[in-house]
């Protein structure tokens, strides 16, 4: 048996957490990754992992067995990656997701200047608003808006996201501009679609005190352009990174109101996953993303229009 695929399957189990999801990973059957397992197990003498029905758990052994195991492999990878990196030019496949908008808007062009230096470099680019499973799905690294939540990823902080409330002078005009958050509880919204839109909108008042206010839902998608079209259409206000409606703001299509207030703060991250061994040409765009966007980020240094200002 070929030690370095007994190691990587193993691996593969126990970051993904079964056999079957393992096997994915690797391209290989089920019982090819129950067999290298049990090779393993056999070959030093002690149980690695605890199966059950709800998955496969290493043992305190297994755990450190693991953990050497990724070391080594990193290691492998390294050497590898750094050998041939040297030889070939920078070779490989950058397999990248990001949020729709964010990545059409922002993350495509400092992707194509970053492609264009690389000539033998390929990428594989996800734009999908879904949190895509890196690890599962065999990506190297995403970029992420908001906050993390798996534990299994690095992350590594990009910017602050700027968001605004906002909707048509026409809209305000209709409804008023709210000079408090308490008045948001009247005007219709259109909101994006999260596992935490009934919390509300959070916020940070001038004075410091943060704040939660519930606004009533006339439109809900799980994307920010198609909101912003609808709140074009003065057909509510949104709650939404400026990222996705900076031109619209600086031609004064859209207007912001309570700007004296932060809300729902997040920022914007690069993540990979921690046990899985980072190649060389990924860990050197990460940097490059790092790189890329100044603090304030561009979108972010937008002179608001003279009548908005005038409004307060």
């Amino acid at each position: 048996m070929n030690r370095f695929a007994e190691l990587e399957t193993f691996v593969a189990v126990v970051e993904t957490g079964s056999l079957s999801a393992a096997g994915a990973r690797l391209g290989i059957a089920v019982s090819a990754v129950s067999r290298r397992i049990g090779e393993l197990e056999t070959r030093l003498g002690v149980r690695l992992a605890n199966r059950s029905t709800r998955g496969f758990a290493p043992t305190a052994q297994g755990q450190d067995y693991y953990e050497r195991c990724v070391r080594l492999l990193a290691d492998l990878a390294d050497a590898d990656a750094s050998t041939g990196s040297a030889h070939a030019g920078g070779r490989g496949l950058l397999r990248i997701a990001t949020p729709m908008t964010f990545g059409v808007k922002h993350l495509e062009p400092v992707l194509n200047r970053y492609a264009e230096s690389r000539e033998n470099l390929r990428f594989d680019v996800n734009l999908d608003d879904r949190r895509t499973d890196l690890i599962e799905e065999g990506f190297d690294l995403a970029v992420r808006i908001g906050e993390l939540e798996d534990s299994r990823l690095i992350a590594r902080k990009l910017f602050d996201v700027n968001i605004v409330v906002a909707a048509t002078p026409q809209f305000w005009d209709k409804h008023g501009r709210p000079q408090t958050p308490a008045a948001l509880t009247k005007i219709p919204a259109l909101m994006h679609r999260t596992p935490n839109r009934a919390a509300g909108w959070k916020y940070v008042g001038p004075d410091g005190r943060s704040g939660r206010v519930q606004v009533p839902t006339r439109y809900t998608a799980n994307n920010g352009e198609l909101l912003c079209h609808a709140a074009l259409r003065h057909l509510g206000m949104v709650c939404m990174p400026t990222f996705i409606i900076c031109d619209e703001i600086r031609r004064g299509a859209l207007e912001c109101v309570l700007t004296d207030h932060s809300w729902q703060k997040v920022s914007a991250w690069v993540v990979y996953p921690q046990g899985r061994p980072l190649p060389v040409y990924a860990r050197d765009f990460v940097d490059y993303l790092l790189d890329a966007w100044s603090d304030p980020a561009p979108w972010d240094q937008i002179a608001a229009p003279e009548s908005q200002t005038s409004r307060g």
